[in-house]
């Protein structure tokens, strides 16, 4: 064999060899992503106050390309049923950064309520072109506690699962869900501190 053939079969040995270790790289790289988990966390509002906002994080590194929403404030009185506690009303959710910058800002047509009411907030929203990475605000809510007693009121996106309601879900570019831990938490309403 000639030393043109035996370079030529080392180059082909060292390049499957490179490409079958970048291929290893990627999958564990892919492997490596963390999955989203959303943290409501615990939110201290003023009674009897419109036009409060509330910041619901997205921690992890895993791409999304879209977002359907389920937010429900309290137990999502008076529209789901058996439900009895007035809690706070999600007058808005805003998921593509008109508020204030979300994980989708710059890179949304917006966003569709499919049927909010007045303590349950859905909001669909996409990419309009690859995907983002679901760390940072996920999405912002206004809130108002006019005619809310002081008190600790949940705050929910795991859905309504025993009447059909579904938790919030993440989207790939394919379209299939990706899984996502949620950590709910709560709007705590208190009197305001006077002078």
């Amino acid at each position: 064999m000639n030393r043109f053939a035996m370079n030529t079969i080392c180059s082909v040995r060292f390049l499957s060899t490179l490409g079958l270790i970048l291929s290893h790289l990627c999958c564990v790289r892919v492997s490596l992503a963390q999955n989203a988990r959303i943290v409501v966390g615990e939110h201290t509002l003023f009674r009897d106050t419109p036009g409060q906002w509330v910041t619901i994080v997205v921690e992890g590194d895993q791409p999304i390309a879209g977002a359907n929403l389920s937010i429900i404030s309290a137990d999502g009185f008076p529209d789901l049923p058996g439900s009895t506690i007035n809690g706070p009303k999600l007058i808005e959710a805003d998921a593509t950064g008109a508020i204030d910058p979300t994980v989708f800002s710059g890179n949304t047509s917006g966003q569709q309520d499919p049927g909010s009411r007045s303590q349950v907030a859905f909001r669909s929203v996409t990419t309009l072109q690859d995907e983002t990475i679901a760390n940072g605000v996920l999405c912002h809510l206004v809130v108002d506690t006019t005619g809310v007693a002081p008190g600790r009121y949940d705050l929910s996106l795991s859905g309504a699962p025993d009447i059909g309601l579904p938790p919030t879900q993440f989207l790939t570019s394919n379209g299939s869900f990706v899984e996502v831990s949620i950590e709910n938490g709560a709007i705590i309403v208190e009197d305001a501190v006077g002078p």
